[in-house]
């Protein structure tokens, strides 16, 4: 082979010589990376296993792994605007209804809307009867603002939250965009008296306890709802009262149940936080002088319901707290334990107390038992520690 041969394919021989050591290099890194992600994968999957086992402590037992219930201690931040004030938790978010309703807000956590407040100061109108609807319906059409919207019998706050859903729809037909909040499941199980200055005048004043789920949720929910069924006078027609009804400070706190027992009391505070502007006072009384009492005596308003809300909660039957805790317990795949020595409760997932019960004398608390169906004085109590598998 000639010395001409050779230096013209010099090159060639080095980019090979090159393009092996690359292989190579490529190969080991390869099998270094794989080797990595097999380290990694196994100790990823050990990693998982210490995590489900169980904790033994300095005694030889096993640690229930009980982490405390949460306090729910909301930072609250004043928010101001033209029309009104209001102390919200930090982080949650409000909407109002578009101006071409009546004044209404809804304040809710983003990250568990659940807990939320409304208010709204007027709802209207409501028929009093079917025939006073059907006046409307035969003179004026079935589409008329008074020949379709709801039936209010009887004149009830109750009624008036059964017709919630209702009302929304009746709303939206009418172009008002009315979806700030709907009910999935409502079970009003106790009624209590309001007393504010509309008490003498209106048809019911009332706060109801309700036990409910929101639209698109399942998860249980308390609530406390409140409102004034008022008749502003009477317009007859064939010997029919077709005068509609009103419905004012309708207003209310919801969360969700297992939550209730302590927040009852601070989503009420909150609510009882709002407050209407001076401007937003002129400007109305402007635009109408129809019952704008319910807005100037708005401060007092918030004052009775407050007093109205807590009086309900105090006085509401425990059995029906442990209706509501069971059901809860119950979608949300709990059971509600009790510490025999100390009396604090436990919240577990279904099953975790089949093993606990068989093996108690393995655990550094040996002392926890289901809750009893019929313990109303329990399920009464909120949750002091949650246990996790």
């Amino acid at each position: 082979m000639s010395k001409m041969y050779l230096m013209r394919n010099k090159p060639i021989r080095i980019f090979f010589y090159v393009f092996m050591i690359l292989i190579l290099v490529f190969a080991n890194a390869c099998q270094d990376a794989s080797e990595i992600d097999l380290q990694t994968s196994t100790e990823n999957e050990q990693s998982r296993s210490h995590s489900n086992a169980p904790i033994i402590n300095d005694n030889g037992k096993i640690n229930l792994n009980g982490k405390k219930a949460p306090s729910f201690d909301l930072v609250l931040k004043a928010v101001k605007t033209n029309d009104f004030s209001i102390e919200l938790p930090e982080g949650w978010k409000y909407d109002i209804t578009p101006g071409n309703l009546e004044f209404g807000i809804v304040a809710y956590d983003p990250v568990k809307p659940e807990r939320r407040i409304f208010y709204f100061y007027i709802f209207n109108p409501f028929m009093k009867s079917e025939e006073a609807r059907d006046f409307f319906k035969y003179y004026y059409g079935g589409s008329s603002i008074f020949g379709s919207c709801p039936l209010l019998e009887p004149a009830t706050v109750s009624e008036f939250y059964y017709k919630w859903n209702e009302y929304s729809d009746f709303l939206n037909l009418q172009g008002y965009n009315f979806d700030y909040m709907r009910f999935g499941e409502l079970n009003i199980i106790e009624t209590h008296e309001l007393e504010n200055y509309m008490s003498s005048y209106s048809l019911d004043s009332s706060v109801v306890r309700a036990h409910l789920t929101l639209e698109n949720s399942n998860i249980p929910c308390e609530g406390l709802l409140s409102g004034s069924v008022v008749s502003l006078g009477t317009y007859y027609q064939n010997n029919i009262d077709c005068y509609p009804l009103s419905v004012y400070n309708v207003m209310g706190i919801i969360a969700p149940a297992d939550e209730f027992p302590q927040l009852q009391e601070k989503l009420a505070g909150i609510l009882k936080s709002f407050a209407f502007t001076d401007s937003y006072v002129s400007s109305y009384l402007k635009k109408s002088e129809d019952a704008t009492k319910a807005i100037l005596d708005n401060a007092r308003a918030m004052q009775a319901v407050y007093d109205s809300y807590n009086a309900a909660w105090h006085e509401r039957q425990k059995s029906n707290d442990t209706i509501s805790q069971k059901n809860s317990d119950a979608t949300l795949g709990y059971d509600r334990l009790y510490d025999a020595e100390t009396g604090e409760i436990y919240r577990a997932e279904v099953g975790w107390y089949d093993d606990y019960n068989l093996n108690r004398n393995e655990y550094d608390k040996p002392q926890l038992h289901m809750i009893e169906n019929n313990d109303d004085d329990r399920y009464s109590q909120g949750i002091d520690y949650y246990i996790y598998n």
